[in-house]
């Protein structure tokens, strides 16, 4: 899935992970998929969900992903991002939302992640979740590295 300059695709309705160390392309490979996932949903916005601070603008122009579609949350806690990802999804506008988990963070609680997913599912949306170990039990796992 997505390897070599292909644009990597989400599925609808799915929760994606990324898991990859710092340096191996997991947000790369976020930002192609945002960017696809944008191009092929023009009436929608993205939301990014940076907690730890390293977001880079012309990375993400790089990758092809449209400032102006994307909604940039830095929150400082996850769980603070996380329930933005609940709200952008369900107020319909967003339907696709990239999650970057600083390393070290341990897994989610089940009941968050089954309400996450049912938010993904409800907006027929896509989540990515970009982290250097397992996080969530995804429907779709990339391993990089």
């Amino acid at each position: 899935m997505g390897q070599g300059g292909e644009a990597p695709h989400l599925r609808l309705g799915a929760v994606t992970e990324v898991v990859s160390e710092l340096g191996d392309g997991g947000t790369s490979w976020a930002l192609r998929a945002l960017s696809a996932f944008l191009a092929d949903h023009p009436e929608r916005y993205g939301l990014y969900v940076d907690v730890e601070g390293t977001f880079y603008p012309p990375a993400a122009v790089a990758a092809g992903v449209p400032l102006d579609r994307i909604l940039l949350v830095r929150a400082s806690e996850l769980l603070v991002g996380l329930r933005a990802v609940e709200l952008g999804l369900r107020g319909g506008v967003v339907r696709v939302a990239v999650v970057s988990v600083p390393s070290g963070t341990a897994p989610i609680r089940p009941a968050l992640y089954h309400r996450l997913r049912q938010r993904v599912r409800d907006a027929s949306g896509a989540l990515v979740v970009v982290s250097s170990q397992t996080f969530v039990p995804a429907d779709v796992r990339v391993c990089l590295g």
